[in-house]
């Protein structure tokens, strides 16, 4: 039977301290865990591009991330820039719903396919918050364009759910956005969701399909393992507090 562990934080906004960092790095190996995070993982605003690479990207390689959503935090307006500041990061970030007009977005990906401990193969995109409604004229100063998250997140699992055991969403949407996620797509195993900070973890059954929030700023990780009967599966969660 398969089984799949994930560990998952979200809203880290630069302060991931190198206790925690050496804390998740451990539970991943003991685990054999995914360690995944659902984006704002930066502190920078929009408008402002970092002068140096950002700490918490250094200690989020440190850690062994495999993936993390692309949040309003990260998003920069101009392509080039968008993939500078990125590109410290050694495991992949995500955003399946902001598309450039040219070309694409460099390393940053709509979705990838990674392999659990036993193996198997777990699909993951990524969402982010629509920084630019399409159409209006702040539009023109950019060289990207969003589209729908529920276009995106159709096209992800129409590509995703037949090549994969598992499907993960990593969703920086609003709670309520991730919730209609799930309600939308039940094809989806796993919505890991950010972006709400709420004070403690937030894990909720959407039919099937299990949704979570983590608290902000590297309090706690959640931790989620299953075993696979078949799609989509249920999670036990445990909330670990994080020094």
């Amino acid at each position: 039977m398969a089984i799949l562990t994930v560990l998952h934080t979200a809203d880290l906004h630069n302060r991931l301290t190198e206790a925690a960092t050496q804390r998740l790095k451990v539970l991943r190996e003991q685990q054999g865990a995914l360690l995944l995070d659902s984006g704002d993982a930066l502190s920078v605003p929009n408008v402002l591009v970092p002068l140096f690479a950002p700490t918490v990207l250094r200690r989020m390689n440190q850690a062994g991330y495999a993936a993390m959503a692309l949040g309003n935090r990260e998003y920069f307006f101009r392509r080039a820039i968008l993939i500078r500041e990125m590109a410290p990061a050694q495991f992949t970030v995500l955003t399946a719903n902001l598309r450039a007009f040219k070309g694409d977005l460099g390393p940053i990906r709509p979705w990838t396919i990674l392999s659990s401990a036993q193996g198997d193969k777990v699909g993951i995109f990524g969402l982010t918050p629509t920084m630019i409604q399409p159409g209006v004229w702040w539009e023109r100063l950019s060289d990207m364009r969003f589209v729908p998250w529920e276009q995106a997140a159709a096209e992800a699992v129409q590509t995703l759910r037949p090549q994969v055991q598992w499907l993960i969403a990593l969703s920086h949407l609003t709670l309520g956005e991730s919730t209609q996620l799930a309600k939308t797509f039940p094809e989806i195993d796993l919505v890991l969701g950010g972006h709400s900070h709420p004070e403690e973890a937030q894990v909720r059954e959407v039919g099937q399909v299990t949704v979570c929030c983590p608290p902000p700023y590297g309090e706690a990780v959640i931790k989620l393992r299953s075993q696979q009967p078949a799609p989509p599966s249920p999670f036990e969660s445990e909330t670990i507090p994080l020094p």
